[in-house]
């Protein structure tokens, strides 16, 4: 004969899922902040991030934003049409495009001429480099802390 019973369910506690989220978000925007670090390490001009991770949007998702609002970081990342300084000939850029990280590089600024434009800076795509990569972390984080969270709660396969 068989017999069936039926099994109880735990509720579900939001809570716990919340907060394995945020752990794993504040972890992400670490590596994150430090990637962008990274880009201006070796710089004479010194390049101030802020970041943070909130709760927010219409369905209560986790944010991470890094911002800066520095015009040379901007012009670096995003790159420029002309640029008017012109660079002595020994002149080699401490950053390369789709690279995160500095390099030595060696010159200095001869002069500014606006009459005279030249060929402009090559975007080094900083930004969306370390979104890229970090995308890919997120997901692989995030994964991790919904299955961790599953398990507190009592959710989780044994």
């Amino acid at each position: 004969m068989l017999v069936l019973r039926p099994i109880k369910g735990k509720p579900f506690q939001s809570s716990i899922f919340r907060k394995e989220l945020l752990k794993a978000a504040k972890e992400i925007k670490a590596d994150a902040l430090a990637d962008f670090k990274k880009t201006t390490a070796n710089w004479q001009h010194k390049v101030k991030f802020s970041s943070k991770v909130d709760q927010g949007g219409s369905v209560g998702g986790i944010r991470i934003q890094i911002a800066t609002d520095d015009p040379i970081y901007f012009y670096i990342d995003e790159g420029t049409k002309v640029r008017y300084a012109t660079m002595s000939p020994d002149w080699q850029s401490k950053t390369e495009p789709d690279v995160v990280g500095t390099f030595p590089g060696e010159g200095r600024r001869l002069f500014v001429n606006k009459k005279r434009p030249r060929p402009g800076i090559k975007a080094r795509n900083f930004t969306k480099h370390i979104a890229k990569t970090t995308q890919k972390e997120l997901a692989r984080v995030t994964k991790n802390a919904l299955a961790r969270a599953a398990r507190r709660s009592g959710h989780g396969i044994k």
